[in-house]
């Protein structure tokens, strides 16, 4: 496991981490670097050439400022077995996101929270209900303070295939009349 346990991680650190576990004939199977503000695309791509048997990965609030894509989605394509994703608070394109849903078809936990606008400032959660058909195997989403609309929400569950057992959606707008016909 890596875990940064501090918020000054960036880049370099990152590398020469990953370059010791591998020199040492590791596996990196979770990674952690939430909140980490000097993380780039660079590091996650270094991450992603050692990303065969990942299966948790943590980038909550890295670069609030800065779009992450090219790194998430060179992890997510290279880490085929990929389970849990939590990428709460970053900055991401549309179109990402659909490839992140395309290339981790095993995951099971996805969080999402205060994942509201890419660097537009749309709010994205509505525009990529329909690509939930892809992750079949997902059990639990967190979408806190994402804004849904009901007709995305109610896209969400339908797409996902009735496997999804846990949901936390609050802040939705959303009211508790349409909660019922749900």
């Amino acid at each position: 496991d890596f875990e940064n346990s501090i918020l000054e991680v960036d880049d370099g650190i990152v590398e020469e981490t990953i370059a010791k576990i591998a020199k040492k004939g590791g596996k990196l199977v979770s990674v952690t670097l939430a909140s980490s503000r000097r993380i780039t695309n660079h590091a996650l791509i270094c991450i992603a050439r050692n990303a065969n048997h990942l299966k948790t990965l943590n980038i909550a609030g890295c670069r609030p400022d800065r779009k992450l894509d090219e790194g998430l989605l060179s992890i997510c394509e290279a880490a085929s077995g990929l389970k849990e994703l939590d990428i709460s608070g970053c900055i991401l394109d549309t179109k990402t996101l659909k490839k992140v849903f395309k290339s981790s078809r095993k995951l099971e936990t996805l969080k999402m929270n205060g994942l509201i606008r890419d660097s537009r400032k749309h709010i994205i959660i509505n525009e990529i209900g329909k690509e939930f058909h892809r992750l079949s195997s997902l059990l639990s989403l967190e979408i806190n303070s994402c804004m849904p609309s009901f007709s995305a929400l109610k896209t969400i569950l339908h797409r996902t295939g009735g496997t999804l057992q846990r949901l936390h959606v609050a802040n939705a707008a959303i009211g508790s009349e349409d909660f019922r016909t749900l």
